[in-house]
């Protein structure tokens, strides 16, 4: 839990990224939001933030390690449809990336959306098939 005075100063940080983006200056932009992270690295919404400054920069890998990242922290605060937003945004850039589809079907039996959950599962088991990973 962040107190007032560093909620204040994520905010700020926030207005700053959205102006250096606004004049195209990306690398800029992802170096403040990273002082964002200092003060509150558990916050899925500044590592959303950051994958999508990563995508706007081409850094498609950097942007997917980092809605991950938001992934985990989202799910920790039980703030599951979040979590799934950057689950389908790292579907979006990666469309082959089978290990997503196990954490989607999680978050759905979290979500108490059992059905659309085994539709992931299942999913993820053809992957696997295909891939001829029995395991």
């Amino acid at each position: 839990m962040i107190n007032s005075k560093e909620a204040g100063e994520i905010m700020k940080i926030f207005k700053s990224v959205t102006d250096y983006e606004s004049k195209g200056k990306f690398k800029e932009a992802i170096a403040e939001i990273q002082k964002a992270i200092k003060i509150n690295p558990r916050d899925g919404n500044i590592f959303n933030r950051l994958g999508d400054l990563y995508v706007r920069y081409n850094r498609q890998a950097e942007a997917l390690e980092s809605y991950k990242k938001g992934i985990e922290a989202y799910r920790d605060d039980n703030f599951y449809r979040n979590a799934l937003a950057l689950c389908k945004k790292v579907l979006k850039y990666d469309p082959g990336n089978t290990e997503i589809y196990p954490i989607i079907a999680k978050l759905l039996v979290d979500l108490d959306e059992k059905s659309d959950a085994l539709i992931y599962l299942f999913e993820y088991i053809e992957r696997q098939k295909k891939s001829n990973n029995e395991k």
